[in-house]
């Protein structure tokens, strides 16, 4: 009975390339489109639907666009949220190559299979252009190595505490994580500069992953009333009772402690439990931290590439310190689409006056606007380098330091501003990225009217929906359905009194007043509930007779009275109780109505070759 309607039949074919360069053979209004290009961008859905449809789609599509225009439609006050979400998103594709992060993934799937527990040490040097402080962190880093690696004694230069944490792909930086590959648990790597700092690291040890892990627990503080707990699952009562009776997670009274540890740090003390235990048991209560644990595992599987850890691994892998490369991928990609030129006599005045300012340690003052760096309609001017170098550099001692870093800053900084420009000016150094934009505000506007002339409109249009419910009444009926009353209950005794009172002929007010004091203490004693339901409910036992008045049942998990007060024949639903049902296919006749209105008007020129 239910229509679903949306976009979604117009969004799978908007890729088309609207301006084709050969022959036109089909026309809607101002646009064309040859056959040639048709094919090509409709290949798969012609061979799952046929090459008419894939033609009546295109033309319905367009002719919403058409009417979108007449509309005046602005995506951009309209959809404006949605639109940079979603042309972020494409902007990230097109500068990341997909073929480039599928690899990365599925290399960091293979790393993730171990963790080691790794002492990161570390050593900043606070500028990488003071010869002096750099050599002092070196020194640093080199009598740290030797204390901590080689156990000589010399002089702690640094206070060493060093927490050993686990750590796994990709939430390493990466020249760790390869430190880390080239050396064995008891091992130390040698002292490497990276980054502005010197670091090694110790490796304290392995352990392979658990993969995705999903439990439930019970946690407390204190340890005599987990032993409680433990005896409590040992004599046989259900884990869920128990959580509920005696856990103190404040989530445990929504999802009875059950949690998902999948791709994140798991501690030492729940991993000797993860890693011992099958699926269905429970553990001996155990202490972490200050707190006391009884987790039960339901289940445990490897990530691999056919569940969600492909995609947490992508999600975590383009957070990390990997997208470096990534960075480098588009770097390239901008060195060798973006046209520019360096002005060298113009840098070189920007390099002058940035000498002579530190030299005598005046404040910035370059002013001049000539371009550094030119690019297709736009520059980078002289004022700007200024102020980046003036912003990276702080205090000098010497020119031949100065000279250092210019010498370093100069290329990085034109790297980084060409990177900025084609990152900009994606649309206009990347035409696929321009037609997929125009493509997707297309899209919008087309929903837009979807959403405004078609949905919206059929959802007020009272007397419409009332006169298609009437149009369609089979198709809106209610099925025979009775009048039922429900109490749940605790306890054989009260069962007996509910029992009474209902054969001596009270009515479901008075009986829910009168027991409703029974629920004193954390688990509610008596429910009573009243309403509609029809043959079959799968709450009900199968052999439920709905013929018989009075039955006792076992009911969302309780023992339950059931008193059958009315048997409602079928009847054609209200507008209301139709609901979204009705409106969304009421909408699909609303869309109908449209189209043939638009079609009607609009000018299709179609050759004799696209029909059967």
């Amino acid at each position: 009975m239910s229509h679903t309607f949306s976009a979604s039949l117009f969004v799978l074919f908007f890729s088309i390339t609207l301006h084709a360069q050969n022959a036109t053979y089909l026309k809607v209004n101002e646009d064309s489109i040859s056959l040639e290009e048709f094919r090509l961008q409709f290949a798969n859905n012609i061979q799952e639907e046929g090459f008419e449809k894939a033609v009546d789609t295109y033309i319905d599509f367009q002719l919403l666009y058409d009417r979108a225009k007449e509309l005046q439609v602005d995506t951009t006050t309209y959809y404006k949220k949605l639109y940079n979400q979603v042309s972020g998103e494409m902007l990230g594709s097109k500068l990341v190559d997909p073929t480039l992060v599928d690899s990365l993934v599925r290399a960091t799937m293979q790393k993730q299979k171990q963790e080691h527990k790794l002492k990161i040490y570390t050593f900043s040097v606070q500028s990488p252009f003071t010869e002096a402080q750099e050599q002092q962190a070196l020194a640093q880093a080199n009598a740290m190595h030797q204390q901590v690696c080689m156990g000589k004694k010399v002089p702690k230069p640094i206070n060493d505490t060093v927490q050993a944490m686990w750590f796994r792909s990709p939430h390493l930086p990466l020249e760790i994580e390869s430190a880390a590959a080239k050396i064995k648990p008891g091992e130390c790597s040698k002292v490497e500069l990276s980054n502005n700092r010197y670091f090694f690291i110790s490796h304290q040890g392995s352990r392979p992953t658990l993969g995705k892990v999903q439990f439930a627990r019970i946690f407390t503080k204190n340890k005599e009333k987990i032993q409680t707990a433990h005896r409590e699952l040992v004599n046989g009562k259900s884990f869920k009772d128990v959580a509920l009776q005696f856990s103190e997670d404040t989530r445990v009274n929504e999802n009875f402690g059950v949690q998902s540890a999948v791709d994140y740090y798991i501690p030492d003390a729940y991993y000797k439990e993860f890693s011992s235990l099958k699926p269905g048991e429970f553990s001996e209560p155990f202490q972490f931290g200050d707190d006391w644990y009884i987790v039960r595992l339901l289940q445990k599987k490897p990530c691999d590439l056919e569940d969600d850890c492909y995609q947490t691994t992508k999600q975590n892998l383009l957070k990390s310190s990997h997208t470096e490369i990534f960075q480098d991928y588009t770097l390239k990609q901008a060195l060798r689409n973006v046209p520019y030129e360096l002005h060298h006599p113009a840098k070189q005045e920007v390099i002058e006056a940035f000498r002579k300012n530190v030299a005598n340690r005046n404040p910035p003052a370059f002013t001049q606007e000539k371009p550094v760096l030119s690019f297709p309609g736009s520059h980078i001017s002289q004022a700007t380098l200024y102020q980046n170098l003036t912003s990276v550099l702080s205090t000098w001692s010497d020119n031949a330091q100065l000279q250092a870093f210019i010498d370093a800053y100069i290329p990085f900084w034109t790297e980084q501003m060409i990177l900025q420009e084609y990152e900009s000016n994606l649309v206009a150094y990347n035409p696929e990225y321009r037609e997929e934009l125009e493509t997707f505000g297309r899209a919008l506007m087309v929903n837009y009217v979807m959403e405004t002339e078609i949905t919206q409109k059929a959802a007020q249009d009272q007397q419409g929906l009332q006169s298609w419910l009437q149009q369609n009444a089979s198709r809106f009926q209610h099925p025979i359905r009775y009048r039922v009353e429900i109490y749940r209950y605790q306890g054989q005794s009260l069962g007996s009194e509910i029992e009474k009172a209902l054969k001596k002929g009270e009515n479901f007010e008075e009986i829910r007043e009168r027991f409703q004091n029974e629920n004193t203490g954390e688990q509610p004693q008596f429910i009573a509930a009243s309403g509609l339901i029809q043959a079959g409910h799968h709450e009900f036992p199968t052999d439920f007779n709905f013929n018989k008045e009075l039955q006792n049942i076992t009911y969302r998990g309780m023992p339950a009275w059931v008193v059958v007060r009315e048997k409602l024949q079928p009847t054609t639903m209200s507008v209301e109780e139709a609901g979204e049902d009705l409106v969304a296919d009421y909408s699909v006749q609303v869309h109908q109505k449209l189209l043939q209105e638009l079609r009607q008007r609009a000018q299709i020129q179609r050759p004799g070759t696209f029909r059967q």
